[in-house]
Parts: C-alpha cells; sequence; structure tokens
C-alpha cells in the first residue's frame, strides 16, 4: 500500500502549486474565456460520486468507537464555515452587477389607467394599419416579467434576466466586472480557506484513498484556480500585490498539505516516545480522524454547492437545466463505473467471476 513519505509529500505540494498557479495565469491569456457550466456540471458528478464512494466512508472508518465522532462534527463544522463565507462574502444575488444588459433586476412603475390608455390607443392604431412594433413588443416582453398591482393602481414590474452569458459568468462564482479590491481581497481568502482544509486531509490518506481524493481534488482545482484568476485581474490589484495574491492563494493547498503531514508525524513521534502504546495509537488516531474531517467537510461544500449548487440558478433556463443534469449525471455515471470497476478488481471478484465461467 502506497503511503505519503516526506520525498513523496514534498512532491505532491510543489506538483499542487504549479497546477494552481498555472489555471490561475491562464486566466489572464485567455481574458475573454469563460468557464462552460456544462464541464463545471460534468466535474460535479465526478465529485459527488467520489465523494459518496470514498470520501464519505472515510469518515465512519475509525477503530475506536469513543472517538468516531470526531471525523463527522469536523466534518460539519468544515462544510457550516464554507458555506457562511459563500452566502456572506461570495453570493452575488443582482445580475445587473455582473454586466446584465437586458435591465433585469430594475422596477419598473406603471400606472394602470396610463396603461389601459395606452392600450386603447394601440388598437386604434392597429385599425388604421399602423400598429407601433415597439408597443407590441414592450408588451409581449412585459408577459414574460412579473408584475405586482398596488393599491394606487400602480403596477410595478421587475424583469427577470435571459441574458445567458451573464448567467454563466455568475454561475462560475466569479466577481462583478466593478468589484472592489476589498471585495476581491475577501474572495481571494475565503476560497484560499477551503483549498488550505483540502490539502489537511491529503496526508490522512494512503493507497486507493490517495488516489481518489487526488483525482478529486485536481478535478475541480483548475476551474477554482482560473476563476479566481480572472477575479484578481478584472480587480485592477497593483502588480506586485497581484502576484502575491496569486502565489499566496496556489501555495494554500500545498502549505495545508505539509501542515497535515507534520501533525501526523508529531503524533507518530509522540505515540514512539510514550509509555503507553494506547496513548500513542490514541493521539495517532485523533489526528487522522480531525484531518479527514476537516477535508471531508471542504469536499461536500466543493460538490453540493460550489460545483452543482451555484449553476442551478434563478435565471437558468429550462433547456439549460435539461443539458446540466445530463452532464451531472454523465460524470457521475463514468466515476461510479471506475470506483466500482476499481473495487470488484482490487478484491479479485472481477477476474475470479471471468475465470470461473471460462
Amino acid at each position: 500500500m502506497f503511503v505519503l513519505t516526506l520525498p513523496y509529500t514534498l512532491l505532491a505540494s510543489f506538483c499542487v502549486f504549479i497546477f494552481t498557479l498555472f489555471f490561475a495565469l491562464l486566466s489572464k491569456l485567455i481574458k475573454d474565456m469563460f468557464i462552460p457550466t456544462d464541464i463545471k456540471c460534468f466535474a460535479g458528478g465526478i465529485i459527488l460520486s467520489t465523494t459518496i464512494f470514498h470520501i464519505l466512508p472515510d469518515i465512519y472508518l475509525c477503530e475506536d468507537n469513543k472517538y468516531s465522532w470526531l471525523a463527522p462534527l469536523c466534518a460539519g463544522l468544515s462544510f457550516l464555515v464554507l458555506f457562511s463565507i459563500d452566502k456572506l462574502y461570495l453570493y452575488t444575488e443582482n445580475t445587473n452587477e455582473i454586466g446584465c444588459t437586458c435591465g433585469a433586476g430594475q422596477e419598473i412603475d406603471e400606472n394602470v389607467n396610463d396603461k389601459n390608455k395606452e392600450n386603447r390607443e394601440k388598437k386604434t392604431n392597429k385599425k388604421n394599419g399602423e400598429e407601433n412594433y415597439h408597443n407590441y413588443e414592450k408588451e409581449n416582453s412585459t408577459k414574460r416579467n412579473r408584475t405586482e398591482v398596488n393599491d394606487n393602481n400602480t403596477i410595478k414590474i421587475k424583469k427577470i434576466c435571459t441574458c445567458e452569458k451573464v448567467s454563466d459568468k455568475h454561475e462560475n462564482d466569479t466577481l462583478p466586472t466593478n468589484s472592489t479590491r476589498l471585495q476581491a481581497t475577501i474572495f481571494i481568502v475565503a476560497l484560499s480557506v477551503h483549498s488550505f482544509l483540502e490539502g489537511l486531509g491529503i496526508s490522512s490518506k494512503n493507497g486507493k484513498q490517495l488516489m481518489w481524493y487526488m483525482v478529486s481534488l485536481l478535478g475541480h482545482k483548475w476551474i477554482e484556480a482560473f476563476v479566481l484568476g480572472v477575479s484578481i485581474f478584472s480587480a485592477d490589484f497593483a502588480r506586485n500585490m497581484t502576484i502575491f495574491l496569486l502565489l499566496f492563494y496556489s501555495s494554500l493547498t500545498s502549505i495545508g498539505i505539509l501542515i497535515g503531514y507534520a501533525l501526523l508525524m508529531l503524533c507518530n513521534i509522540h505515540a514512539d516516545g510514550s509509555s503507553s502504546d494506547d496513548a500513542g495509537n490514541i493521539s495517532t488516531m485523533v489526528a487522522v480522524q480531525i484531518l479527514t474531517g476537516l477535508s471531508s467537510g471542504s469536499f461536500f461544500y466543493i460538490g453540493f454547492i460550489e460545483m452543482l449548487g451555484n449553476v442551478f440558478g434563478e435565471g437558468s433556463l429550462l433547456n439549460k437545466n435539461r443539458r446540466k443534469l445530463v452532464c451531472v449525471f454523465t460524470g457521475f455515471t463514468l466515476m461510479a463505473t471506475v470506483c466500482i470497476m476499481s473495487g470488484l478488481i482490487e478484491n479479485g471478484v472481477l477476474f475470479k467471476s471471468w475465470s470461473n465461467k471460462a
């Protein structure tokens, strides 16, 4: 069984750092590109399958029942912290703030009597063959919007966004184009927090668990790094500050890997120097449970909130939602098939059944 040693830990940290930094810088070279939501949904399905088949069972793998509650508790706390950061600092509801040109979110007050008068004039013009096309479009566009009649016979119209490009940008968790430097900084720190938590859990994995964890980590890391790079460059930071923020974010997962490895090594040293073997084993077990829980909660947030929850917004069209669901199911089915087949092959069940048939 493959176990992370110090050289492999350093190599993994360096590779994750370069991988993250590359996609963050790539957003500068491809300025007008935004990540299609179909790719995000496909990646979300893969992460969902990996979470269910490999990350979730690890939470309940504890040799001592007295400490079996640690990993679920840490997973829940990690998820709630990241969820709170997302809703308090990252979530943007007003589509006008992200460059929407269709006037979504604007409230228009129209007097009912004036509107009735306008309709009568329009009918008169229609009889005379002078139908105004602009009035016709205005009436039909109003039907597609939400209307509300007040007590003073005033209709309040709130337009619904149908701008697909803007919706896609919003779904990718980017900041508004006119975001301040403070907003961009909060956005970067929030993403860096859960990047750090992801790195903490790597050292507690080994063998097949480590492989699937790395696949799930890198599967979404490139999207997250690209989106963060767009946010940094659009915030118009100074050059030195931009470089610092990119390096800071790219290094957080690697720092988490190294800190997690160091914590496990300290627990092992304590176990070797302890007069009681049980005390040393307990300290190592507690450290593994805490690291596993923190990383699992981070992946729950990635799979259910960041990758899937944000792509099905209020302004999404029905046909787009169907396509997104197909991508989610495709990603889930693909990864579930790989997980099941690899488990059968590893346990010798699949090849054994084939040899019996032969």
